[in-house]
């Protein structure tokens, strides 16, 4: 399974979903890992030390840092950059299927 790691504006209730709906998840937060208020590039030197993908909202400074680490020749596991906001709609299948039961 691949390691991740949250940053520390990526969104606690995504964290504690995944980990609801898979307890075997492998993912921390920076936060976690004692991290917090590290630099993007601090967060992205120790995801490469432990192998780990980073999930982040943060497009404004996360990419450019992860394309300067690859520039240099420096190890990049990965780098998800997730919408802060969803479109409308179900956001799982336990919120569709109990909408579905209320018709």
């Amino acid at each position: 399974m691949i390691g991740l790691v949250a940053d520390e504006n990526f969104s606690g209730p995504v964290v504690r979903g995944l980990r609801r709906r898979h307890p075997d998840a492998d993912i921390v937060t920076v936060q976690e890992v004692g991290l917090t208020s590290a630099s993007d590039p601090d967060v992205l030197e120790w995801a490469a030390r432990q192998g780990r993908l980073v999930v982040s909202h943060d497009v404004q400074t996360m990419i450019r840092f992860a394309n300067e680490r690859t520039a240099a020749g420096k190890p990049m596991p990965g780098l998800i950059e997730a919408k802060r906001r969803l479109p409308p709609g179900p956001r799982s299948r336990s919120s569709s299927t109990s909408s579905s039961r209320r018709e």
